[in-house]
């Protein structure tokens, strides 16, 4: 008798290899297609030449991305992936308390920015991207960024949510204005420090988080003080 059961899981087990097999191929032609559009812009990359980078026929790159525009969106997707998984993997478990999660947080996102200087100019080309290019691709930039934008306040403000919650933090706070502020800071200095290579993206931002987190607990230490 034929045993189906094992036929069906094997079965899944080539699928689930050929998906990560696929994603690991469409990764590899993303990390090439970074690199050309990092040095010669969107403008003069072509297909072509990101198949001759990654080693394969141009036809393959059609497999994966539908036009050199779906191309740099993946670009731009992948790159605002990792920056934010970078961030992630350095804050510590919510146990910690708030203030030591959100210098971690932010620290993190200011060593980002001095150490991927590289891919500003790729910056300047989604940021172009999202207002003078076609109208699909105007709006699915406008719609990214919007979303990233949203995804960082939003994991700042849990952080200090989370703080006033633990009586770290002021209860008045303001916390979305807050965390546009901070996330405002980051793309100021990550912009300051590719114009200006003799400043410090790091030790502005410590000293910037320094005074922001002073805020924070204002009206905490002006409360201590009455008692």
């Amino acid at each position: 008798m034929t045993d189906w059961s094992v036929i069906n899981y094997g079965d899944q087990l080539t699928m689930a290899a050929r998906r990560v097999d696929k994603k690991k191929k469409s990764n590899e032609i993303v990390a090439h297609a970074t690199a050309l559009f990092t040095e010669r812009g969107y403008k003069e990359t072509t297909i072509d030449a990101v198949a001759g980078r990654a080693g394969v026929a141009k036809g393959t790159i059609y497999q994966y991305f539908a036009s050199k525009q779906d191309l740099f969106f993946g670009v731009f997707d992948t790159f605002t992936e990792q920056y934010f998984a970078e961030v992630r993997e350095q804050v510590p478990e919510p146990g910690v308390s708030a203030e030591v999660r959100l210098r971690q947080a932010a620290g993190a996102a200011f060593k980002m920015a001095a150490e991927h200087q590289e891919v500003l100019p790729l910056t300047f080309e989604f940021w172009a991207a999202s207002g003078s290019s076609s109208q699909e691709m105007r709006e699915l930039f406008q719609t990214a960024f919007r979303e990233m934008y949203a995804v960082f306040r939003a994991f700042f403000g849990d952080i200090i949510r989370d703080g006033v919650e633990r009586g770290e933090f002021a209860e008045t706070a303001d916390i979305e204005s807050i965390t546009a502020v901070l996330v405002g800071s980051l793309d100021g200095l990550f912009l300051q420090a590719w114009f200006d290579d003799t400043m410090d993206p790091v030790k502005a931002g410590d000293a910037f988080l320094d005074v922001f987190l002073r805020g924070l607990k204002a009206g905490i230490d002006a409360r201590r003080e009455v008692k």
